[in-house]
Parts: C-alpha cells; sequence; structure tokens
C-alpha cells in the first residue's frame, strides 16, 4: 500500500511539471525554466496612496496618484529573498471597444529604484507615477482588471502565483 501512494504521488508531480512545461510560466518571457522554486510570493497587493484596490469597484478617475504594485518573495522559512524577480501580468475581460483583451507586463525591482524604497529586503516593487498600466492607464475601458503576480528565485525558477483585481466603472 505504501509503494502505491509513493507510485501516485509521483505520478501526480510528473503531470503538474509537464502541465507547468505545457503552460509556460507566467509568460512567454520566463526568466528561465519552470523547475520547482524555492521561493514563494508571500504577499501582493496593487494600491493608490497607500489604498489598497485589490477586489474594489472604482470610477474612472477615482484613486488618483501614482499606482504601486508590491509583492514579497520569501524562502521556505520566510526570510526575504534578494535576487529574484516579480512580474505581474495584467489581463482584462468584460471590456467593450478598441481595448478588449488588453494584457500588459510590470516587472516589480527589488533594487532602490522603481519606487522599491529598501534594496534586497525581498519586497519587489513598481510605482507607475506616470500612470501607463493597467486599470489607471489613459483611455482605460470599464471591466475587470486581472494582475497575475509571479515571483521567481536567483536561479529563474517559477513561484507561486498571487491574483488580484479592480472593476472599473466610467
Amino acid at each position: 500500500m505504501r509503494h502505491g501512494r509513493k507510485i501516485g504521488l509521483s505520478v501526480s508531480a510528473s503531470a503538474v511539471l509537464l502541465l507547468l512545461v505545457a503552460l509556460g510560466g507566467c509568460n512567454d518571457e520566463s526568466p528561465t525554466s519552470t523547475g520547482l522554486s524555492d521561493v514563494t510570493l508571500s504577499a501582493a497587493e496593487i494600491s493608490v496612496n497607500d489604498q489598497s484596490l485589490d477586489g474594489q469597484t472604482i470610477h474612472q478617475g477615482e484613486y488618483v496618484g501614482p499606482v504601486r504594485y508590491e509583492a514579497r518573495l520569501v524562502d521556505h522559512q520566510g526570510n526575504p529573498v534578494a535576487g529574484g524577480r516579480v512580474l505581474v501580468q495584467i489581463e482584462t475581460s468584460g471590456m467593450m471597444g478598441p481595448m478588449h483583451g488588453y494584457t500588459g507586463q510590470v516587472n516589480c525591482y527589488d533594487d532602490g529604484t522603481h519606487g522599491d524604497l529598501v534594496p534586497g529586503d525581498g519586497a519587489y516593487c513598481f510605482v507607475d507615477s506616470t500612470q501607463q498600466y493597467g486599470c489607471h492607464r489613459m483611455g482605460a475601458q470599464s471591466g475587470e482588471y486581472h494582475y497575475d503576480f509571479c515571483g521567481y528565485d536567483p536561479q529563474g525558477h517559477e513561484s507561486n502565483h498571487m491574483n488580484l483585481s479592480v472593476s472599473l466603472q466610467q
């Protein structure tokens, strides 16, 4: 019986790995491979003026100011991971008009630039001060905006995903 369980777990792990390889990770520009990562995204947030937008319904022009994308990358003991990478894929649904299906990508940094306050602390940030991305960009259409945060360890292996959404109304 014990042998059967090991085989079942091995098959499941293989199936998951094959699925990850088939899906290609966060996007077509994954740093290296879809191997198992030693890091985890422990938190992700989109905010304006320290106000979280996750799960919110906002109106065009509401929450004016720089948009902050932030995620925390930690190892399995909960220690901050420096030298990794965090990407945010942005997609839309329920859209009408020429912007239907908008996609974009934001790179978050842990190097003291792009809104990151402390380099090497495992908090990866990007501040969109010109409001060029997601539901805050110029000409954004009404609909649901989906933000898929994905981390990578320093060797380029993909972590878990954290998904946030914001609904925009005119």
